[in-house]
């Protein structure tokens, strides 16, 4: 049988994502999906062999695995209400903190930072320091980090690409350079970036657009996490 993980948001809606699943029913006529909870609410389990290529399911089951890996070690955490929000965005605080957690945990940190709106008793303050010290994040400008603004998805190819080459994190292309139809809609300072982990298969596009405007969900900062990551075998990379 094969897996597909579906996120679903409240409850279960057997036509989500457009597709139906049309099991073999029993004698009184029920449909029979085999259905179990893994970790959140709000992600499930299916099992069945209908729709097993269908591209956005596969989707939907590559985000599970990462959540569920990155939980499990914990680079990741959900809400006290047992869902995950995969479809929420995430801000430019909440995914620095996960960066620093995951890429440099152990990293000694000496740089001062000099945003004005990261304060010494800020929950983040040292996650941004740590990945200013990097030069895995920049600021607006040299006074403003803006905290709560969400990130947008190619700032968040620049940060994990910037994480590669800080960790001395190697792929090999599996894929030949971008040709987005929107290509020329990233900026200036993230195109290298983003052709770097799409070419290296750490990052996707989404029907030939790469969206590098749009606001990062939560599902795409824990599967483009994974990903790099699954390149070091989860920090053990030989």
């Amino acid at each position: 049988m094969q897996e597909i993980r579906l996120l679903l948001e409240q409850s279960l809606n057997i036509d989500f994502l457009g597709a139906t699943l049309s099991n073999p029913k029993d004698k009184n006529g029920i449909t029979k999906v085999k259905v179990r909870p893994i970790l959140k609410k709000d992600i499930l389990l299916f099992q069945c062999e209908e729709h097993k290529n269908n591209q956005a399911f596969h989707r939907n089951y590559e985000t599970a695995e990462a959540i569920e890996k990155l939980t499990e070690i914990g680079a990741i955490n959900g809400y006290e209400d047992g869902t995950f929000r995969p479809d929420d965005y995430i801000t430019r605080a909440e995914l620095t903190k996960i960066i620093a957690e995951v890429f440099l945990k152990d990293e000694a940190t000496e740089r001062e930072i000099t945003f004005k709106d990261v304060s010494l008793d800020a929950w983040y303050y040292n996650p941004v320091k740590a990945c200013a010290s990097f030069d895995i994040i920049n600021g607006e400008n040299a006074e403003t980090f803006a905290p709560d603004r969400n990130i947008l998805r190619e700032e968040f190819a620049t940060m994990l690409a910037r994480c590669a080459v800080t960790k001395k994190i190697t792929f090999e292309n599996q894929r030949l350079n971008i040709n987005f139809e929107d290509e020329n809609e990233i900026s200036d300072y993230a195109v290298g970036y983003v052709d770097m982990l799409y070419t290296g298969n750490i990052l996707n596009g989404d029907e030939g657009y790469f969206y590098p405007k749009n606001n990062l969900t939560r599902a795409e900062a824990a599967v483009g996490i994974y990903n790099l990551l699954s390149v070091t075998n989860f920090g053990g990379q030989e």
